[in-house]
């Protein structure tokens, strides 16, 4: 009786399994996986190792505004049907991007609530998001892409993806961002609304007048970059950028910088830099195959389309919530090479420290991939030399046993 009931239960278990987890009729294809031992010494899915590939079932992608995240989301919805991963879109958080009515003005239609109270609320909406998922590994669990305009989330140990982001030049990602709102955003009567409240100086004109600048926020938000990998958790990420004269003010920028780059060598598996977006892809290709295999080569074919070529490729992106997303961007004048500097020295220096850093993370990270690519191809070749005389030697073994054998007849 006990067999018996035992082996119903399995067989019921076996059905509903089939219910719950269908086999896909289009299977991922390509690396799908990779063997437990090229994880053996990581301490976590983001600690880069010797350019270890891994698979795993999460990754977050923390989107930094004008970073050509578009791009980059339009390149991954490109892999998602061969790679069979999904999107989950998280909730942006309000510093993370310029709103539509104003650069300085909260969206009332979301929470709001103290820098410190918002980071813990983002943080237990975000980690309940993945609860339900972190330890199904992949082809049963499915493989998540998170996203979403947001600040680092603090992920608990036990449920920290691999992290992934992409950083730019600070002053160009600030004058993007800044005519956006101007001349790129939503509607004209939107657009037309932000002028009148913000003003239709270009940059340049805006950083040298200081009415332009406070009102527009300017050191703020060409210091999203360093917000974003700090994470706003505490104290540290909280910098009063209206008190630009206090005493503990450049105190308070360090420590924020500090932490964002703390960040950036110990949590961040990949940042990404836009001015390297070949090397950049082709990191993430190596580093995580089962979801970004190929996105170097579809780069490649998507940049080399012209306006008269009748080969198609999808520019666009669907959120959670429907709506589609175009990747079209807004033409704008940049500031010139010395107004520039000046900006990076001034408005700028947070991020530009944290996107110098991270320029100097990639190649070095390249160049440990380098160095393990053509380790494993002198390993391969001194394998097929060795192959060679384990051939050579076992014919002549053989040669030796047939003429034996010959002599014993």
């Amino acid at each position: 009786m006990g067999i018996w009931v035992l082996s119903v239960w399995i067989d019921l278990g076996g059905r509903l399994n089939k219910v719950l987890f269908p086999p896909d009729a289009n299977p991922c294809k390509g690396i799908c996986s990779v063997p437990s031992s090229f994880l053996d010494g990581l301490e976590s899915d983001n600690d880069f190792g010797t350019c270890n590939p891994r698979a795993p079932s999460q990754i977050y992608y923390v989107r930094i505004m004008k970073t050509a995240s578009t791009r980059f989301m339009s390149l991954a919805t490109n892999l998602r049907p061969t790679k069979k991963f999904r999107f989950k879109e998280h909730r942006d958080w309000k510093e993370a991007v310029a709103q539509s009515s104003n650069m300085n003005e909260w969206d009332t239609r979301k929470i709001v609530v103290s820098p410190h109270e918002r980071a813990a609320y983002y943080t237990n909406l975000v980690t309940e998001m993945m609860a339900d998922e972190k330890g199904l590994t992949p082809p049963r669990g499915p493989k998540t892409l998170h996203f979403g305009h947001t600040f680092l989330p603090q992920f608990p140990p036990e449920r920290t993806p691999s992290i992934i982001t992409f950083l730019k030049n600070p002053v160009h990602r600030l004058s993007s961002a800044y005519n956006y709102v101007r001349h790129g955003s939503q509607t004209p009567k939107i657009r037309q609304r932000n002028i009148e409240k913000l003003g239709d100086a270009t940059l340049s004109e805006c950083f040298r007048n200081s009415t332009c600048s406070s009102i527009n926020n300017l050191r703020k938000h060409c210091s999203l970059q360093a917000l974003s990998l700090c994470g706003g958790y505490d104290l540290d990420c909280n910098v009063h950028w209206h008190l630009i004269d206090s005493e503990n003010y450049k105190e308070k920028l360090e420590k924020m910088i500090d932490r964002a780059l703390k960040h950036l060598e110990t949590e961040v598996l990949i940042a990404g830099v836009t001015e390297d977006m070949d090397l950049s892809l082709s990191l993430l290709e190596t580093l995580l195959p089962t979801y970004f295999e190929g996105i170097t080569s579809l780069s490649i074919s998507s940049s080399s389309l012209s306006k008269n070529t009748t080969i198609e490729f999808d520019r666009t992106w669907q959120t959670s919530s429907g709506n589609i997303v175009s990747n079209v961007a807004s033409k704008y004048e940049k500031p010139k090479k010395e107004e520039e500097d000046d900006m990076m020295k001034d408005i700028c220096y947070a991020d530009y420290r944290v996107w110098t850093r991270a320029r100097e993370i990639l190649r070095e990270k390249k160049n440990v991939c380098d160095d393990r690519a053509e380790n494993d191809k002198k390993g391969y070749e001194k394998y097929q030399l060795e192959l060679v005389e384990i051939r050579k030697e076992n014919k002549r073994r053989r040669t030796s046993e047939e003429k034996l054998f010959e002599t014993e007849l």
